[in-house]
């Protein structure tokens, strides 16, 4: 199931039900907590996916036992075919990408420590829909954010 919400999408990974506190008979407040205490924040070099992360930042903002965990894909597929046409060798290319994925990722993380966020980063290789949602079950993420810009499709 996914939602989307200001261009960025939040596709909750499991049934995620509140528990309910029981009343006797009157409206009690809730305490405030964090229904997600994983969250997958999918990021790229997109303005979008500066969206996602601000999101997921504010999704876990002051709950203790939450984490993020940023996570970059790079476009292995993409990146053959690149090396491929010439414009560089294989090694140099994948040293490149990975360079660029570990500055963004860098500054994701920043981002979460700045709010008081506990944060991980990882660099996946592959296809980024496939990587994602396998990282994503692999750390048993209960929430997978992803930065998606309106024109494009998941």
């Amino acid at each position: 199931m996914g939602y989307e919400m200001s261009g960025n999408v939040v596709a909750p990974m499991r049934d995620v039900t509140t528990p309910r506190q029981a009343t006797s008979g009157h409206a009690s407040r809730k305490p405030r907590h964090s229904l997600f205490l994983r969250i997958c924040v999918a990021v790229d070099a997109s303005g979008a996916s500066e969206s996602a992360t601000r999101l997921a930042i504010s999704l876990v903002r002051g709950h203790a036992r939450a984490e993020l965990v940023f996570c970059h894909v790079v476009n292995v597929p993409r990146l053959l075919a690149r090396a491929e046409s010439g414009a560089s060798d294989y090694s140099s290319t994948f040293e490149e990408a990975h360079t660029e994925a570990n500055a963004l990722l860098e500054r994701c993380s920043w981002l979460a420590r700045r709010a008081g966020v506990f944060a991980r980063t990882y660099v996946q290789f592959g296809k980024p829909a496939t990587e994602i949602a396998s990282f994503a079950e692999g750390i048993g993420a209960d929430l997978i954010v992803i930065g998606n810009a309106p024109s494009e499709k998941i």
